[in-house]
């Protein structure tokens, strides 16, 4: 199943790489200009989330400020963007996310124990899309940017023991470990754009298909305010959810919920 997967996913990228040049050669001698986009941002999200470690079960279900209250919140997040005539793009997006409870937090299943949680998450996607520009009244035009993507998963999940759990172990017991896989993802931004100076857009993807992860997907809104040649604020909301499994019984690591909130960022335009 492992070696399937892994050809699958080899495929697709392949496909990937195979089908942007090729289509690229295409493009019109006038639409050769390079346009550049690099946007830090931080996510502040809430949690609905079942963590699995070594069988054993931690439920979070937190808002932002629960989590503030219950963890040591780490993130770093980024997207850069690399336009070709306003046509061909090659988009880089990575995600950096640590947790780690600052009080104990309660197991659900199959025992109910006192325990300290970590988790991080890194996420790494590459991909290339291509934009249809429909133009409206005055400045205003409508774009759709479909795209293909492999994702990078790096997760690890960490339950320390508080307390004495049978045949999990006693009280400093470290369970879990960490897992990494490839996922292929597909998605589409559309954005509206009001004038020089406004737009909106909503972002939505989907991917694993049972390559890596059985399922995961992410959508995103948000406003852009030009208020430079060379930057923007953005603001906006983003929804993000993994469904992730191996092993079984005592060997069992899974990740399956949604994480959500509010997201601020600066692009540099060059």
């Amino acid at each position: 199943m492992k070696k399937t997967k892994l050809i699958m996913l080899g495929a697709f990228m392949v496909l990937s790489l195979a089908i942007f040049p090729l289509l690229a050669q295409q493009a019109q001698a006038s639409d050769k200009e390079w346009k550049f986009e690099l946007t830090p941002y931080v996510w502040l999200p809430s949690l609905d989330v079942d963590s699995t470690v070594s069988g054993m079960t931690a439920n979070l279900n937190l808002s932002f400020s629960d989590v503030a209250d219950n963890f040591d919140l780490y993130g770093l997040m980024g997207r850069f963007e690399a336009w070709r005539g306003n046509k061909w793009g090659l988009i880089l997006d990575g995600v950096f996310l640590k947790m780690k409870n600052q009080n104990d937090m309660q197991t659900k299943s199959p025992l109910v124990v006192n325990a300290d949680l970590e988790i991080r998450q890194e996420l790494v996607d590459l991909g290339f899309a291509y934009r249809f520009v429909n133009k409206l009244e005055g400045a205003s035009a409508l774009q759709f940017d479909p795209y293909v993507a492999a994702r990078y998963t790096y997760l690890k999940q960490e339950i320390r023991l508080k307390g004495s759990a049978g045949p999990f172990g006693g009280p400093g017991t470290l369970l879990g470990g960490n897992e990494s896989w490839f996922d292929p993802i597909v998605g589409l931004r559309v954005a509206f754009l009001i004038n020089q100076a406004w737009s909106l857009a909503a972002r939505g993807e989907v991917g694993g298909f049972g390559v890596g992860s059985e399922l995961t997907w992410s959508a995103l809104v948000g406003v852009d305010w030009r208020v430079a040649s060379w930057g923007s604020v953005k603001l906006g909301y983003k929804w993000y959810y993994l469904d992730y499994k191996t092993g079984s019984g005592s060997n069992e690591f899974a990740f399956d919920g949604t994480m959500h909130g509010p997201w601020l960022g600066f692009t540099f335009h060059f």
